[in-house]
C-alpha cells in the first residue's frame, strides 16, 4: 500500500520561510524566495499550473549574480521533462549534477537532485537506491541548516524506508518526527504523519488522531477523504460524529481532487462498502464502475512501472558494468605505466653501472701504465748507476757499440714473469699477451701474428682459458699487472 505524502502541511512551512525572508529582507530583495515557496505549496497541493507559474516567476525575478545558488535551485525545479527523453538520461544528468554540486558545496541544489533521484528510483521500483538517495538528501538538508524543511521531508524519507521493507524503522522515524520541536505544534503535519503510520502498520489509534485533526482544518480536505475511506474500511464510523451519508458525500467529494490510481482504488472500495451497507444499489453500481476503472488504471500503471523498472535496472547495471570496466582499465593502465617507469629506471641503471665499470677499468689501466713507466724509469736509473764510469770511458774512446733499448729489457722480463705465472700458454698466446701489453689494437695484432681479426678474437678467448681467468677478470688488466 502506498503511503500518503501530501502537500497540505506545506502551508505552515511556507509561512515559516516567508516570515524569515521578510524579517531578513525589509527592502523586498528576497521576493523570489517567497514566490518559490508559495509555488511549491500550490504545486504539491494539486494546483500544478499555479505552482509552476509562481516558480517560473521566482526564477525570472532571481538575480543569478547576487543569488547564484537560489537561481540554480529554481532552474532545477523548472526543468522541463522534455529536456530529458528517458529515465536513464535523467539518472545520468541528476547524478552528474549531484557530484558537481557537492564539490561546489551547494547543499540545497545537491539536496534537490538527491530528492529527484530518490523519486526516480522509487518510480522504477528500485527502493533500496531510493532509500540511499533519500538519506543523502536528509543529510544535506541538515548540513544546510534547513531543519524545518528537513523535518517536512522526513515523511518522504520514512516512505522510502517503508517501501524498502523496513516497516519498523519507518514507523519509528515517523513517531520520533511527530514529537520533534518543529512538528510538535503543527497539527496538519501531525495528521499526515499519523495517517502514514496507520498506512504502514495499521495503527487505528493514529488513524483516529488524524481524523480529529483533519476535521478542524479545511485545507486538509484532500487528506480528509483518504482518512474517511480508511475509517469506513475499519468499520469505525460509529467512533466519529458523522453518519454514513456524511461519509458517502465526503468520499464522493474526492472527485474534486487528483489522487494516484492506488488511492482512487482505495476510495472506491470504501464507497462500495458504504453503498452495500446502505442498500443504495444505484450508488453501488457507480461505485463498482469507479472501482473497476481505477483498478484497471492502477494495474496498467503497475505494469508500465514494472517494464520501466526492468529497463532502468538493466541500464543501470550496464552503466555500472561500464564504470567497473573503465575502473579496471584505469588500474591496468596505471600498472603498465608503473612497470614502464621501472623498466626505464632499470635500463638506465644498468647503463650507468656499465659506464662506471668502464671508467673503473680505464682508471686501473692508467694506474698499471703509470706503474710500468715508473719501473722502466727505475730500471734505467739502475743501469746508469751500474755502468757508471765504464759507459762514459767507452763513449770517450769512440766505442761504436750501442746498448740494448730498455723497452726490450722490460719485455724480456715481462715474458719471463709471464711464462713463470702461466706455463701452459703456447707461443701464439705469449705473442698475443706481449702485443696486449704494448697496447696494440686488434688489427695490429692480426698483422703482427699474420692472422685474421676473427682469429685474434679466438686466440684471445683461448688465452683466457689457458690463463684460467674468471668471468669477472679482465684479460688486459691481468696481463698489465705482470
Amino acid at each position: 500500500m502506498q503511503s500518503y505524502v501530501g502537500g497540505d502541511s506545506l502551508s505552515h512551512l511556507v509561512d515559516y520561510y516567508c516570515r524569515i525572508s521578510e524579517a531578513a529582507d525589509p527592502e523586498g530583495k528576497l521576493e523570489h524566495r517567497r514566490l518559490y515557496w508559495k509555488g511549491n505549496a500550490l504545486f504539491l497541493s494539486g494546483e500544478a499550473e499555479k505552482g509552476d507559474s509562481l516558480r517560473r516567476l521566482a526564477f525570472e525575478k532571481c538575480d543569478s549574480s547576487v543569488f547564484p545558488h537560489d537561481w540554480r535551485l529554481y532552474r532545477l525545479v523548472n526543468e522541463q521533462l522534455n529536456d530529458l527523453p528517458d529515465d536513464m538520461a535523467k539518472y545520468q544528468r541528476y547524478t552528474a549534477d549531484l557530484s558537481a554540486f557537492l564539490q561546489e558545496e551547494d547543499l540545497v541544489s545537491a539536496a534537490t537532485r538527491a530528492v529527484q533521484l530518490s523519486g526516480l528510483m522509487s518510480s522504477s521500483a528500485l527502493h533500496m537506491r531510493a532509500r540511499e538517495y533519500a538519506l543523502t538528501a536528509d543529510s544535506l538538508l541538515g548540513r544546510a541548516g534547513l531543519t524545518a524543511l528537513r523535518d517536512n521531508y522526513r515523511v518522504n524519507l520514512a516512505s522510502c524506508i517503508f517501501l524498502d521493507r523496513d516497516t519498523v524503522g519507518a514507523v519509528a522515524m515517523l513517531r520520533q518526527l511527530r514529537e520533534s520541536e518543529n512538528v510538535r505544534h503543527v497539527e496538519p503535519t501531525k495528521a499526515i504523519i499519523d495517517f502514514n503510520i496507520y498506512q504502514m502498520c495499521g495503527d487505528t489509534v493514529a488513524l483516529y488522531r488524524a481524523w480529529r485533526i483533519v476535521e478542524k482544518y479545511a485545507a486538509l480536505e484532500q487528506l480528509k477523504v483518504l482518512v474517511a475511506a480508511a475509517i469506513v474500511k475499519e468499520n469505525g464510523i460509529d467512533r466519529t460524529n458523522l453518519d454514513k451519508k456524511d461519509f458517502s458525500a465526503l468520499l464522493q467529494a474526492g472527485d474534486n481532487y487528483v489522487y494516484p490510481a492506488e488511492n482512487r482504488v482505495y476510495i472506491a472500495e470504501a464507497m462500495c462498502m458504504l453503498a452495500e451497507d446502505g442498500g443504495d444499489f444505484g450508488t453501488l453500481r457507480k461505485a463498482v464502475r469507479r472501482h473497476i476503472d481505477a483498478t484497471d488504471e492502477y494495474l496498467g500503471e503497475l505494469k508500465r512501472s514494472e517494464i520501466v523498472a526492468a529497463d532502468v535496472a538493466t541500464r543501470l547495471h550496464e552503466a555500472e558494468l561500464k564504470e567497473e570496466l573503465h575502473r579496471q582499465k584505469s588500474i591496468r593502465n596505471t600498472w603498465i605505466a608503473i612497470l614502464a617507469c621501472v623498466s626505464v629506471i632499470l635500463v638506465f641503471g644498468l647503463m650507468a653501472l656499465r659506464h662506471i665499470q668502464r671508467l673503473k677499468r680505464r682508471y686501473m689501466l692508467a694506474q698499471l701504465e703509470s706503474e710500468r713507466l715508473n719501473r722502466e724509469k727505475l730500471a734505467l736509473d739502475l743501469m746508469s748507476v751500474r755502468k757508471g764510469n765504464g759507459s762514459r770511458t767507452a763513449a770517450a774512446e769512440g766505442d761504436t757499440s750501442r746498448r740494448e733499448p730498455s723497452s726490450n729489457i722490460e719485455e724480456s722480463e715481462f715474458m719471463q714473469r709471464f711464462v713463470e705465472a702461466y706455463p701452459g700458454v703456447g707461443k701464439t698466446g705469449r705473442k698475443l699477451a706481449l702485443y696486449i701489453r704494448r697496447g696494440m689494437e686488434t688489427g695490429e695484432r692480426a698483422t703482427a701474428i699474420n692472422i685474421r681479426n676473427e682469429s685474434v678474437l679466438q686466440a684471445r678467448w683461448r688465452l683466457r682459458t689457458q690463463m684460467h681467468l674468471g668471468n669477472d677478470q679482465d684479460l688486459d688488466i691481468e696481463i698489465c699487472r705482470l
